[in-house]
């Protein structure tokens, strides 16, 4: 910053101005103001380009009592004016002064006792406009003045003109920066549209589009309860796809069930709210970790995971983990044994699933809740099915990520 104030100070004139009671205004624009030895520098930075060429000027707000004591008894002042205490200056490109990408600098001048000249007094309140198109725009930022001082502001605060705040941006409809918030136009305009086509899978894509006019005709699915649901679509082409939740039958006794959620549940919270807190004896993990109604070892069903289950009820039912089939379950297998969910929706040939993924020599045994198994030789268990579990041994000593799904 020390840099900043020293390449501003040097391109600031110094100047005041005769005392005149008047309010802001574009006549204040051009008034000329005689040079003066007091002053103080500021340096104003903008967070955007588009007001660069802009110029912007300070003003003084000065306060006049009916006698020098009404200022200190609480008596309210006999007139209020503003009054232009600076040059006007221009905002400028700061690629070279600072962070800001716009920036301009300026001096606030004070009175001077070698003229008959007035300008800013100590602690006057000192505002800055900026003149665009002839609207003086106020930059809603202020200070105090402090003769021979230094300040930078930015416009963080924003903008407001009359007292209104207003919001600077492209006002046209008919360029691609029009902004439909702003209700000033600050210049920013710089593209027209040009209406088409824009989605470049549709039938009438326009290269030469730059602006989306709603004439697309995109073939895919329509249905918002699809997987594969395209919400520019306009034309139905009988492709979605409906993954709905897999459900896990749970049978009387024991069970190996695989946890299809795609995010953690805790196992209290899922069981109170299915009305299936007194339905487990005890559920259990790979771990030996347990759930039971009085004792929690195990809180939390995890993704891609599977669990022994214990059904008391003495009936059959199905329970689900997610109100909607997810794709992006990944589980990894440890050396030595696993308990892993299966959780595609559709039931995968153990041999083929392992082939292809490059998997076949990885796993001594795979075995279900039922006792049957598969291993590389012997294939009495052919299939994974939905929502079940499966312990699998691991024989290669690394970790192995299986995603059922991709």
């Amino acid at each position: 910053m020390k840099s900043l104030a020293k390449k501003i100070i040097f391109t600031i004139i110094l100047y005041s101005i005769s005392f005149i009671s008047f309010a802001q205004s574009l006549s204040d624009w051009n008034h000329v103001l005689p040079i003066t030895d007091n002053n103080q520098t500021v340096v104003i930075q903008f967070s955007s380009t588009n007001l660069i060429g802009y110029e912007v000027k300070a003003f003084a707000t000065k306060y006049e009592y009916s006698s020098p004591a009404d200022q200190y008894n609480g008596v309210g002042p006999s007139s209020v004016s503003t009054v232009p205490v600076s040059t006007s200056v221009l905002i400028v490109e700061a690629s070279e002064w600072g962070e800001s990408p716009a920036i301009t600098g300026l001096a606030v001048i004070g009175q001077d006792d070698f003229c008959d000249c007035i300008g800013a007094s100590n602690g006057d309140l000192i505002s800055f406009y900026i003149n665009i198109n002839g609207i003086l725009v106020k930059i809603n930022n202020e200070i105090n003045y402090s003769a021979h001082g230094f300040v930078s502001i930015n416009t963080a605060n924003g903008f407001s003109v009359n007292g209104e705040d207003i919001l600077l941006g492209c006002t046209d409809a008919l360029f691609l920066e029009h902004n439909i918030s702003a209700n000033l136009d600050d210049g920013s305009c710089s593209t027209y549209k040009i209406p088409g086509c824009t989605i470049n899978y549709a039938l009438n894509y326009d290269a030469n589009a730059n602006s989306n006019d709603g004439s697309c005709l995109v073939e895919g699915c329509k249905d918002p309860s699809a997987i594969n649901y395209d919400e520019y679509a306009t034309i139905d082409d009988s492709t979605c796809i409906f993954h709905y939740p897999i459900t896990s039958p749970i049978n009387n006794g024991w069970n190996m069930v695989g946890f299809t959620n795609k995010d953690p549940l805790d196992i209290t919270s899922y069981l109170t709210e299915n009305g299936l807190i007194y339905s487990f004896d005890i559920i259990k993990d790979i771990n030996g970790n347990f759930w039971t109604p009085d004792v929690e070892l195990l809180n939390t069903f995890e993704p891609g995971q599977g669990y022994l289950m214990y059904n008391r009820t003495g009936n059959s039912f199905a329970i689900q983990f997610s109100e909607k089939f997810h794709t992006e379950i990944e589980s990894r297998l440890n050396s030595g044994w696993n308990m892993i969910g299966f959780t595609n929706k559709d039931p995968l040939d153990i041999t083929s699933y392992l082939t292809e993924n490059g998997l076949i020599n990885s796993f001594d045994i795979i075995k279900d809740i039922t006792g049957d198994f598969w291993t590389p030789d012997v294939e009495l268990l052919n299939t994974f099915e939905p929502g079940q579990g499966y312990l699998m041994y691991n024989h290669t000593g690394n970790f192995i990520y299986v995603n059922f799904t991709d």
